[in-house]
């Protein structure tokens, strides 16, 4: 025997199925916002080193191996620095880093994963600064006086 739904079951039911769904997401939501955050930490790891006339990439793969982590990171960003002497005891690998690169790297700590990036330029000095704009007007003529229509005019040097 066929019984038809009342609507207000229908209702109901998807009312059940929206509730359940709406727990489900909260209950994720929260775990994944409680993930734990490590990136300072990282920094915070000691290091032990003693080289002497090095390069510093063999010195990053030295520091990869003790304190756990990778480092990725341009060649030229780490080839410009040449070889190193570096002496330290028990050192956060924030110092060491820092004795490292000094001002001219940027780090930043993704999980186990230091980014090393070159430093941008410094923006022109003040006493480098360009020279005021100066604005030209005239009218150009022609060998007999007469003044050209459509001329324009460009400083030399430039496009």
């Amino acid at each position: 025997m066929y019984k038809p739904r009342r609507i207000q079951d229908v209702v109901c039911l998807i009312m059940k199925i929206s509730l359940t769904q709406l727990l489900m997401l909260t209950v994720f939501a929260s775990l994944v916002s409680a993930a734990e955050i490590r990136g300072q930490e990282v920094l915070e790891r000691k290091v032990s080193l003693r080289v002497s006339e090095k390069e510093v990439a063999n010195i990053l793969i030295e520091i990869e191996r003790q304190a756990s982590v990778t480092f990725s990171y341009r060649t030229q960003t780490v080839e410009s620095s040449g070889k190193v002497s570096l002496n330290v005891t028990n050192a956060p690998l924030k110092t060491v880093l820092e004795q490292l690169f000094g001002a001219r790297v940027i780090v930043e700590v993704r999980n186990d994963e230091i980014l090393l990036k070159p430093r941008p330029a410094d923006p022109l000095p003040a006493e480098l600064e360009l020279a005021p704009l100066i604005e030209v007007r005239g009218v150009v003529r022609d060998g007999q006086g007469q003044s050209l229509p459509g001329v324009n005019v460009i400083e030399k040097g430039t496009t």
